[in-house]
């Protein structure tokens, strides 16, 4: 179990951490394994809330005494869920798909600290 008051960062993302050295936050990371399948009904906003809120609360019960975040992002197209790329050549047909025309980026971005009952979720939208 880690124990002390940083940041810990719940994603192995390194984009991620990456953006939390650059502004200064000391912080640890400790990835969430979790089950990121999207439910039957599930739109891409709920999805990302959901998926940002599982990581945060699943590290926070492997941790003590910090603050964690959790995070996910997708990109909708036509309201289909882009998700991570099986390999190099879905990762190419996805920026094909994605050439020259509208879609959506949706981060969700969920906190928690051990030994509450209470997560918070925010969503931030580009397009």
């Amino acid at each position: 179990m880690i124990s002390g008051r940083k940041l810990i960062l719940a994603s192995a993302s390194p984009r991620r951490a990456e953006i939390l050295r650059t502004v200064g936050w000391p912080f640890e990371a400790l990835p969430a394994d979790i089950d990121e399948t999207r439910r039957a009904g599930e739109d891409a906003v709920a999805y990302v809330e959901r998926v940002a809120r599982v990581k945060a609360e699943g590290s926070a019960l492997r941790v003590s005494g910090s603050t964690i975040l959790g995070a996910d992002t997708v990109v909708v197209i036509e309201d289909e869920i882009l998700g991570k790329p099986r390999d190099d050549e879905d990762a190419r047909r996805m920026l094909r798909l994605l050439r020259d025309r509208w879609h959506q980026v949706l981060t969700g971005f969920g906190k928690s600290r051990p030994g509450s009952d209470r997560s918070q979720v925010r969503r931030h939208e580009r397009r």
